[in-house]
């Protein structure tokens, strides 16, 4: 009995059921851009000096449906100072190659800074949406393991994004009509600015499976699931399991 409290003790003492912080949203900004162009320098951007920091930006293209899809070709963050790109994580609806589509893109660990720019380059000539959000607490290691899980649909309300406990999921989409029951918590809304769509993002608490969007018949939907850094929850470390086979 001993001996079994003293390894118990031990086992406590070197990080067994250690906590991990959740993905939390430190500050968010957005814009629209009406004029058409292939070239976007979106300004007063901040990130602030945090703990598992990364940066993701929603662009939303204005444009009508049956017309050419653009893409993003790239994003990069502080293009004067870190000059930091970004990742695309949710390339959203481009099979078809005609009608809206909205995509996200991301950085693990940016630079902190104050007022800075994202500067974003695209396929094709057209207005955009733009939601920028620095977030704390997510996995450092980049690409698919710090946005494992990725979700888009045309002519939906909804989507359903895989994530967990201590996850956030970053939502976004595109309707010909006056926006309404936006899931989570709203980034932007945004019915005025477009001359064909009109656009939102949101995010939601993550669990097995979020249901991200708007109660309207979105042109595109989308869903991106943010992991936490250590997947959140809790965890043991593998020297008490070494500690075990030595005599507990």
């Amino acid at each position: 009995m001993c001996k079994l409290l003293v390894c118990l003790i031990a086992l406590a003492a070197i990080g067994c059921g250690q906590s991990f912080a959740a993905v939390a949203r430190q500050a968010c900004a957005s814009e629209a851009y009406k004029t058409p162009s292939t070239s976007f320098i979106y300004t007063g951007v901040t990130v602030s000096p945090g703990t598992n920091l990364a940066l993701t930006i929603t662009i939303s293209f204005d444009i009508a449906e049956g017309t050419s899809t653009p893409t993003v070709s790239s994003v990069v963050w502080d293009q004067a100072g870190a000059n930091q790109a970004l990742t695309l994580v949710n390339a959203g609806q481009t099979s078809s190659g005609l009608g809206p589509n909205v995509e996200t893109w991301a950085l693990i660990n940016p630079t902190p800074g104050a007022s800075k720019t994202i500067t974003i380059t695209t396929s094709l000539s057209d207005p955009v949406f733009l939601s920028a959000c620095a977030w704390t607490g997510v996995d450092q290691t980049g690409g698919a393991t710090s946005f494992p899980h990725a979700a888009s649909a045309r002519s939906a309300t909804t989507v359903a994004v895989t994530s967990a406990a201590g996850n956030a999921v970053l939502g976004g989409g595109e309707a010909g009509v006056a926006l309404s029951g936006i899931t989570g918590t709203t980034i932007y809304s945004d019915s005025v600015s477009g001359a064909n769509m009109n656009a939102f993002s949101n995010f939601d608490v993550g669990s097995a499976s979020v249901n991200i969007g708007s109660a309207d018949n979105n042109a595109i939907v989308v869903g991106t699931d943010i992991q936490a850094a250590g997947g959140g929850g809790s965890s043991c470390r593998t020297g008490s399991l070494a500690l075990m086979g030595a005599g507990c």
